[in-house]
């Protein structure tokens, strides 16, 4: 029986141990603890493929963000200590993540993603140019609604065109940004936020627009509901890092034994 690794420098430790424990529970031939074993090496090599298929990059954050999250709330301070260190991937090329973003619109991850493979197989490297290179037809075999492609080919042509200088948001404050992307068709204040986390990695993001965002703080804070006016005291609180309080908010709203990091 052959088991391969992905092995990278930070989790090079991990990968040996489990290969280690599985080599002396195969020897001694303790079967069961063995597939126990075997379970733990495939959930954590899939969760490597995992990350390896979105983006190499995560988004970066450290110890002076998350103190400053533990200090400024008790209920931060929980989550934090109970979820250590949330990841979630980044893409840095503005112009994809716009593109990846318009696909995954109302639609399940499984079909996002779908749409991607069948879009990176006939556009090579996402760009504006490459996706200009391609008909409306094309575009739209690739599982894509009529309006998407769209929203998709009107990105690019504003790119193209200098409408729209992409590389340009990365020196622009936030609401500058959101002010330019929100001038594409098809590109809401949501999606212009979500840009400023998962492309620009700004630190201070609070969308209220985001469902998974209030789902998580209802659920941290044990509220029914929760108004703008207490979503706009939480931001205060937690400014100048809202974004990764987000994370973890995120990470909340997902989990199904939720509270149990609470309580």
């Amino acid at each position: 029986m052959t088991v391969s690794f992905a092995v990278d420098g930070d989790h090079k430790a991990d990968d040996l141990f489990f290969l280690k424990l599985f080599l002396f529970n195969r020897r001694i031939g303790h079967r069961d603890f063995s597939l126990l074993i075997i379970d733990k090496i495939i959930a954590y090599v899939n969760k490597i493929k995992k990350r390896m298929r979105y983006s190499m990059e995560i988004f970066m954050y450290g110890e002076t963000e998350k103190n400053h999250l533990r200090f400024s709330d008790e209920t931060m301070n929980r989550l934090i200590g109970s979820l250590g260190h949330v990841e979630r991937a980044v893409e840095p090329d503005i112009f994809k993540a716009l593109v990846s973003s318009i696909i995954s619109q109302q639609i399940s991850t499984k079909a996002a993603e779908t749409v991607k493979e069948r879009l990176s197989q006939k556009a090579g490297e996402i760009s504006a140019e490459s996706i200009s290179g391609l008909s409306f037809d094309e575009l739209r075999s690739c599982g894509l609604s009529g309006r998407k492609t769209e929203y998709i080919l009107g990105a690019a042509r504003a790119s193209i065109e200098r409408k729209i200088d992409f590389n340009a948001l990365h020196s622009m404050e936030d609401q500058e940004v959101i002010d330019t992307l929100v001038s594409l068709k098809g590109v809401g204040v949501w999606t212009a936020e979500m840009m400023l986390i998962f492309s620009l990695q700004r630190p201070n993001v609070f969308s209220y627009l985001d469902l998974g965002i209030r789902r998580g703080i209802t659920r941290a804070y044990g509220l029914k509901e929760l108004s703008k006016t207490d979503f706009e005291l939480l931001r205060a609180k937690l400014t100048p890092y809202c974004t990764v309080a987000s994370l973890y908010f995120w990470k909340l709203a997902g989990m199904d034994n939720w509270e149990s990091v609470l309580y």
